[in-house]
């Protein structure tokens, strides 16, 4: 269930909302409609994969001190990854996304 409301969120929902906006001009045939949908919705994975990326290397725990070997280092930042799951990544993202959104709607209501 979490895969298809993931492939929901991240893939289909942003392509069909890209869809409709292109729909709007006259002059478009369904091939470029589909086109450009994709350009957008391919962007907007590439935005997420990068959000979802600086999420998962942030650490939430303090690291090794300033005594710690480089080697103490990389192990403390595998196991990080490893134990969460991705979890803080994806929380990061969609707060990320929500922010970004929040204040896309402050300023089109402000205009």
């Amino acid at each position: 269930l979490y895969s298809i409301i993931l492939f929901c969120v991240f893939l289909w929902i942003p392509f069909v909302y890209f869809y409709y906006e292109e729909k709007d001009d006259n002059n478009t045939s369904k091939c470029s409609q589909v086109k450009n949908a994709l350009k957008y919705t391919i962007g907007f994975v590439i935005v997420c994969v990068v959000l979802l990326l600086i999420g998962a290397f942030v650490p939430l725990q303090a690291p090794p001190g300033q005594n710690s070997t480089q080697w103490e280092k990389v192990q403390y930042l595998f196991e990080e990854l490893g134990s969460s799951h991705g979890l803080p990544a994806l929380s990061f993202s969609i707060s990320s996304l929500t922010l970004i959104g929040m204040l896309a709607v402050i300023t089109y209501t402000v205009s």
